[in-house]
């Protein structure tokens, strides 16, 4: 189980399921629901956390818990 700290969220997406459709130029993988927090820079980089989420509600709903609000 992993845990975080709110604190340090920056911000929040949500994405939306995708699916590769299995052909070469298409790198991306297949998921689901998902919040995208983004916690920091490291190196210049940002630092990201994938919490995946059956619904896009469920989204929502995880990223009002935090505390955070819509743009």
């Amino acid at each position: 189980m992993k845990y975080i700290n709110v604190n340090k969220i920056i911000a929040a997406d949500i994405l939306e399921p995708y699916e590769n459709s299995g052909e070469s130029w298409d790198i991306g993988s297949t998921r689901g629901w998902q919040v995208s927090f983004l916690l920091g820079y490291r190196e210049g980089y940002p630092e990201w956390i994938l919490v995946d989420k059956e619904t896009k509600e469920d989204c929502i709903k995880l990223i009002e818990s935090f505390g955070l609000n819509a743009l």
